[in-house]
């Protein structure tokens, strides 16, 4: 029989590696409750041994990134537990799931006081429909739903909103705790002496009662609603929490360990934010020619006139798109030209646009850096007085369960250049290893494609190439390992692997070629022939998509659910691409938490995790023999998961007193490197 610990901490200074544990509050499925006063630290060690003695029992919490987090501030090893994470449960039913991305949620209306409101989405549509098309249902539906004093507001994935829908709870109780709740946490992060009077204690002590007791009927409840919508059995709902709630404690070991930094560079980052901020926006005038960034007036007397900021006017770069051929296609809105995310990587492959787009992901990291930002938004704000940095990976936050940490303090998403802030400790070598190309493997290997899987074996791009009939006559009669050896000399060869990289990346995440011929610059009518021609090549792959969507939106839209997690697809997706894209792109994420329980059980520090990469620390003296280690680790996770060989393992790795800078991040580094850098330091 399984048997259940429901834990509860309240803690601050998530910042430093061993947090402040205020209080714990736990309860055993037989109804025992077992409370710590941890505040003082006289209760700490009575509470970790007794921890210890529930290691057959199973952990259940709210967000284990955070509360595994507890377990190695007393000292313990959150890997020696098993877990289950009601918030990734949560982030699983919410999967693309309308009867749970809607529902009842609690917010503060506009004069600041919480009211319960209940949500409704749209059905789905039976097949793939155009985005206008889609935005006119919307409309009807929240017209219709207002009618019915509804909205049509998605609902956030917070433990209050679990509550509502999970916790037989009233209105006037939910309101009741959402107040208590920003009461005492308020109370629990300012505090961060941790010294509370006999009341305030009590108060800790009494919200922590309250949770615990929600949680342990919202874990029979998120199971039966897991069993319902992914249609696997009990014991297989069971395995599959299990495994989403390790991968929360693995997420905790590694926020924990925390990414070194250097305060004197970060500090001098922040001194002269406004600064890098305005050399990029120079920088962009000067090398379009374009008037894009000026200076916004402020004030408008003779007597009163001063320049404020340097601003983005992107009414200039409309003026200049409209002026090219690129006018016809740019996606628009109400007011004009779109200028999302989205759009402008379309046009990477524009000179102008990429040079707007590096721009824009200047002032984007800066924003996070300035002396004028909120405390808690700043990056600086998540480093701990051992100079290392830490923040929440939010495992599962994409729908195909990838990592979403947010850009505030997570400086691997802030720009390549900003790992520059990285201080590799002294005896120690930072190393990159990540699995190559794997959506291509895991592609060929899950439709059983075995031209993708043969092509993965030499070179992916020259393969194609060969096949495709686009390599030079000369080339005729040479192996794929001829033709990439005779790249290094020979441009016209190597500029044709270049150009079908750009064909094979864009086919890989299911572009289309239209986008594939604004991003590599290629013009339409060639980059059609290419991608029939890949299609034809690797038509086995590409039959086995059109069964993917064919399946998901078939029998009343069915699930689409990965082998060894147990992740799934809920039935509401429209969107044919992404649902496409979701078997391969999930099994990547598999892999690499599979493969990080291995490399983090064996006992080495992990710092961070991106994509497909596993970031860590080894000892300078027998590092290749470390690094070898990891890569033999994550090879057999290869294995493992996919149930064949062949996946290629590549490791970088940056010594003590070098510089994190890849040959992405390298041009903005020596644009920005004076703004950060101590003058005599010069990069080898």
């Amino acid at each position: 029989m399984n048997k259940y610990l429901v834990i509860d901490f309240e803690y601050n200074g998530s910042n430093e590696r061993n947090m402040n544990l205020v209080s714990v509050a736990m309860c055993s499925r037989d109804g025992d409750i077992i409370e710590g006063w941890l505040a003082d630290g006289s209760d700490n060690e009575r509470i970790a041994n007794l921890l210890k003695s529930y290691t057959d029992y199973t952990m259940v919490c709210f967000n284990a990134d955070a509360e595994a987090r507890c377990f190695v501030a007393l000292g313990l090893n959150p890997l020696d537990f098993k877990w289950i994470d009601l918030y990734l449960d949560y982030k699983q039913l919410q999967n693309k799931d309308m009867d749970f991305i809607y529902g009842r949620y609690i917010e503060k209306n506009i004069w600041g006081k919480y009211i319960v409101s209940t949500s409704q989405g749209r059905k789905s549509t039976e097949g793939y429909i155009e985005e206008d098309e889609l935005n006119r249902l919307n409309a009807i539906h929240k017209a219709r739903m207002l009618m019915k004093n509804k909205t049509v507001k998605e609902v956030t994935s917070n433990l209050l909103n679990a509550t509502a829908n999970f916790v037989t709870c009233t209105d006037e109780k939910l309101i009741a705790d959402a107040i208590e709740k920003d009461e005492v946490r308020g109370m629990i992060i300012e505090r961060k002496s941790r010294i509370f009077n006999d009341d305030e204690k009590q108060a800790i002590l009494s919200y922590g009662r309250g949770d615990i007791s929600d949680m342990d009927e919202m874990l029979i409840n998120m199971g039966l609603s897991l069993e319902k919508t992914s249609g696997q059995t009990q014991a297989e709902v069971l395995a599959h929490r299990l495994f989403r709630g390790r991968v929360g404690a693995m997420m905790a070991v590694v926020s924990s360990n925390g990414t070194p930094i250097s305060r004197e560079r970060l500090e001098r980052l922040m001194a002269n934010a406004s600064e890098i901020e305005n050399t990029a926006k120079a920088h962009l005038n000067e090398v379009t020619g374009l008037p894009i960034c000026q200076w916004d007036l402020k004030g408008k007397s003779k007597k009163c006139v001063s320049f404020d900021k340097f601003v983005v006017k992107k009414s200039v770069l409309e003026e200049y798109i409209l002026t090219t051929d690129m006018a016809a296609k740019w996606a628009r809105g109400k007011s004009g030209l779109k200028f999302d995310s989205d759009t402008i990587n379309k046009y990477e492959n524009v000179p102008v646009i990429e040079d707007y787009r590096q721009c824009q992901k200047v002032i984007s990291a800066m924003k996070y850096s300035k002396p004028s930002v909120k405390k808690k938004t700043r990056t600086i704000d998540a480093m701990g007085s051992d100079n290392r940095l830490r923040c929440s990976l939010f495992p599962y936050g994409t729908q195909t369960a990838r990592n979403a940490p947010r850009a505030t303090s997570y400086i691997y998403a802030q720009g390549a250049w900003m790992k520059c802030l990285i201080e590799i400790p002294k005896g120690k070598v930072l190393v990159e290893t990540d699995y190559g190309s794997q959506e291509f493997l895991i592609g060929g290997i899950m439709s059983e494609d075995e031209k993708m899987i043969e092509a993965y074996k030499t070179d992916v791009y020259i393969s194609f190439g060969v096949d495709a009939g686009q390599y030079p006559s000369y080339c005729k009669d040479l192996s794929v390992a001829e033709i990439k050896k005779l790249g290094h000399s020979d441009n016209a060869v190597a500029d044709v692997r270049q150009r079908l990289k750009g064909v094979v990346l864009g086919l890989s995440y299911g572009a289309g070629a239209e986008t594939i011929s604004l991003k590599t610059g290629m013009t339409m009518d060639v980059v059609e022939k290419l991608v029939t021609k890949y299609k034809r090549i690797y038509r086995k792959y590409y039959s086995w998509r059109d069964q993917v969507w064919d399946e998901h939106k078939s029998k009343g839209r069915s699930v689409l659910t990965m082998p060894i997690s147990g992740w799934y697809l809920g039935r509401n997706n429209d969107n044919k691409l992404s649902t496409m894209n979701f078997p391969v792109q999930a099994t990547g994420a598999t892999l690499l938490h599979v493969a990080l329980d291995k490399v983090l059980t064996a006992g080495f520090e992990v710092i961070n995790t991106l994509h497909d990469a596993v970031y860590y620390l080894v000892d300078e003296d027998n590092w290749e023999s470390e690094v070898k280690k990891v890569e033999d680790l994550m090879l057999e996770a290869s294995v493992e998961v996919l149930g064949a060989d062949g996946m290629k393992i590549e490791s970088e790795h940056w010594m003590h007193g070098g510089r994190v800078i890849t040959p992405k991040g390298h041009a903005d580094y020596q644009k920005f490197s004076r703004f950060v850098e101590d003058s005599e330091y010069k990069l080898n």
